[in-house]
């Protein structure tokens, strides 16, 4: 049974084509109301034009009953009168996967496949419309026709396959569009030719759209470009960025896709070469077998689907924003600062980074503050970008990690990228802050074999790599040296270690603290307790909480000093035995 007589058992109403009544159907079909047509579904409105026209000189197809049905159908599709007869005659000849201009014209009496050739223009209508389908084979130059199994679908529908419409489409449904053209192809509804053909003509259709323009632009080969649009598809519509072979070969024959797999293990693909996929990372080792979009092609080429997931705090911080606090150090610590804070005037800055460039060094600056909590390692970072009209990019170091193998590889590798986005965007280049980054710069394992030392092993090394090509401002805070891997600490310029404050730095942060403190006050504080600048912030907090509570609008130096003695927590009490002597 043809695939028109199946679609025709869809609509019992009108199921009546037989060989032995068409000659009835003919006479009755003549004499009804065009009204009536109008009431009809689309694929009984067809079968009568094929009955009607058949035998019919082409001209004369229009005339007597067959043309009502003809112009109905126009109006219900949308297509020119010569286009209707032009389908209704395609549809007649659904079976067949090479329909020539030959077998339109053998349609009708007395017509030569010239006749037919003449309405070239009408039939690249309905191709370009994706009603029908056009396509040569290799090695023949005859030009055939087919009527693909989603348009019957559509018919039987009372509707014409969704067009391309530039003026109309959203990126939802451009994605839609996309995701249809590759099931028609996965089920061998186009040759590959014809696939790629109407890719080219979708994206050509779209350039309203910001992606579709992107990429128009990469210019890729047809192979190279089935190749990204599926692993977009995956991507985008199935959520799932872990592409494996298996999830792309069917868009491919299989000795071209051994070649694109050679290609993009041998990292000479144009889709790797333009950073646009990338190998997926397990375990800190590349898994050449499968394939991921990067970043660069989420956030550059995609932009519209928000594929990228934001790391927390990656937006800038203004100056503006940053509340000035004056910061006292012991006077070696405030050397280093007063220097760094020299480099960082924009125009020192500027004059420094032109003589390294003239003399081949590297222009970035990255920096270390280390030293024990509640030193002002991280409020100094806070002043400095004050002071010099620097903005800051502070990254969360929790919102990096990710349970996902090599989700957070990518993750740093996205700050660094947002980072130099930035460098390009403002006027003054802004800070990369990594705060507490202890776990960031520790040592590497060595022949790591655990899965998390492995992933950790993986970090370092973009980090690395990042920091030998930096061009701008990093600035690390952590509270622990010890463990720092040898290759950081050459790659950070600046290394400044955070003391606690002498007695003097002491005396002068109490009462910057609490400004009512007396001189003789804040100097026997300073000396009898070996507090941090957090440290003494914490007690300020206290006094001004116990003030508010006992309603005391006045210096208690007996309070402060209880509270300064429970501030540390003893660590040399004896332990007590619980139990039985």
């Amino acid at each position: 049974m043809s695939k028109l007589n199946r679609i025709r058992k869809m609509d019992e109403k009108y199921h009546k084509n037989t060989d032995d009544n068409c000659s009835s159907e003919k006479n009755e079909s003549r004499n009804i109301k065009i009204a009536d047509i109008r009431a009809m579904d689309i694929i009984p409105i067809l079968d009568n034009i094929i009955c009607l026209s058949e035998g019919y000189q082409l001209n004369d197809a229009f005339k007597d009953g067959c043309g009502k049905y003809i112009r109905v159908l126009s109006e219900k599709l949308h297509l020119s009168e010569i286009q209707s007869l032009l389908l209704a005659v395609f549809v007649k000849n659904c079976d067949d996967n090479h329909i020539r201009y030959r077998d339109i014209a053998i349609h009708f009496s007395n017509c030569k496949t010239i006749d037919i050739v003449r309405f070239k223009e009408d039939i690249d209508s309905l191709v370009r419309k994706n009603i029908i389908i056009q396509k040569k084979e290799r090695g023949d130059d005859n030009v055939y026709f087919r009527i693909p199994h989603s348009t019957l679908l559509e018919l039987t529908k009372n509707r014409l396959p969704e067009v391309c419409n530039s003026n109309e489409m959203t990126i939802e449904k451009w994605l839609e569009s996309i995701e249809k053209l590759f099931e028609r192809f996965s089920e061998e509804e186009f040759e590959d030719d014809e696939f790629d053909s109407f890719i080219q003509e979708n994206l050509k259709n779209n350039q309203h759209l910001e992606c579709v323009r992107k990429i128009s632009d990469l210019k890729l080969q047809p192979d190279a470009l089935r190749f990204f649009m599926a692993m977009c598809i995956k991507c985008i519509v199935d959520d799932d960025n872990d592409i494996y072979a298996r999830d792309v070969i069917r868009y491919f024959d299989k000795y071209e896709f051994r070649h694109i797999q050679r290609t993009i293990e041998s990292e000479e693909h144009p889709l790797m070469k333009l950073n646009l996929i990338e190998f997926v990372c397990e375990n800190g080792h590349a898994c050449p077998h499968r394939w991921c979009l990067t970043d660069y092609a989420k956030r550059e080429i995609l932009s519209e689907f928000s594929l990228v997931k934001p790391v927390k705090s990656s937006k800038l911080k203004s100056p503006d924003t940053i509340e000035m606090k004056t910061l006292y150090y012991d006077e070696e610590i405030s050397c280093q600062i007063d220097r760094l804070r020299d480099l960082l005037n924009p125009e020192r800055m500027s004059r420094v980074l032109n003589e390294l460039s003239s003399r081949g060094y590297r222009k970035g600056f990255a920096c270390l503050f280390y030293g024990g909590p509640g030193t002002g390692k991280t409020e100094t970072v806070l002043q400095l970008a004050r002071d010099t009209g620097r903005s800051i990019l502070q990254i969360d170091i929790s919102s990096i990690r990710d349970k996902y193998v090599g989700e957070t590889e990518k993750r740093i590798k996205h700050c660094f990228d947002a980072y130099r986005k930035f460098v390009k965007e403002c006027e003054r280049a802004p800070i990369l802050f990594f705060n507490e980054a202890d776990a960031l710069f520790m040592t590497r394992t060595e022949n790591a074999e655990d899965s998390v030392d492995k992933m950790e092993n993986a970090m370092q090394n973009i980090i690395l790599q990042e920091m030998e090509t930096l061009e701008g401002i990093l600035i690390a805070t952590t509270n622990l040296t010890g463990s720092l891997d040898p290759a950081f600490e050459r790659r950070f310029l600046f290394k400044i270690e955070f003391t606690k404050p002498s007695a003097e730095a002491r005396k002068h942060i109490w009462q910057t603290m609490i400004p009512d403190l007396n001189e003789a006050d804040a100097l026997m504080l300073a000396k009898r307790f070996d507090f941090s600048g957090g440290q003494i912030e914490n007690i300020a907090r206290k006094r001004i909480i116990d003030d508010i509570l006992n309603e005391r609008y006045s210096i208690d130096i007996d309070s402060i000093v209880d509270d300064c003695r429970h501030e540390s927590i003893e660590k040399n009490n004896k332990s007590h035995k619980i139990g039985f002597a």
